[in-house]
């Protein structure tokens, strides 16, 4: 309790709130385990934690006009990645995302976002198993773009968001 010398001995705002945050993390270091306590986990294999990691190559739908600075491979219809999902991020002039996959031969490759895979990846917890089976382009449906051709993906995960 504090006293500010004129008998008031209210707890400050500050101390109020130091006394909780102190209660929820004793609450969160009670609940972690210690690492060597996981055997399996301390056996596994060494992932970067930190920095950024080269990627192999790039997915492209298309060759490019010009000669890109990162190596890329032309995904093909039917073509279909195994891997788990590591991240997506997005840049460039449009936004667009792009969707980091390490496949099951150990390489790490970028997918170009579309609307279809870009839905499904967004239900999609980051270190999920994923399966995504690319099914080229057909008409869209409805909406402001109806009639136009949008690249399609079949896309199946172990383990989706909370």
């Amino acid at each position: 309790m504090s006293s500010n010398g004129k008998g008031n001995t209210a707890k400050t705002y500050a101390e109020a709130g130091l006394e909780e945050t102190n209660q929820y993390s004793a609450e969160a270091e009670a609940s972690i385990a210690p690492a060597n306590g996981n055997a399996e986990q301390d056996q596994g294999e060494f992932v970067q934690v930190a920095g950024t990691e080269p990627v192999a190559y790039y997915f492209r739908h298309t060759a490019p006009k010009k000669t890109p600075k990162n190596p890329f491979k032309i995904l093909e219809k039917g073509q279909t990645l195994q891997g788990v999902y590591v991240r997506s991020y997005s840049t460039g002039k449009f936004n667009n995302p792009t969707h980091l996959v390490r496949l099951s031969t150990g390489e790490l490759v970028g997918v170009p976002g579309s609307g279809s895979l870009n839905k499904a990846i967004n239900r999609l917890a980051e270190g999920s198993e994923v399966k995504i089976t690319y099914n080229g382009m057909t008409p869209i449906k409805g909406g402001e773009f109806e009639g136009t051709d949008a690249h399609n993906y079949t896309v199946f995960g172990r383990k989706l968001k909370a």
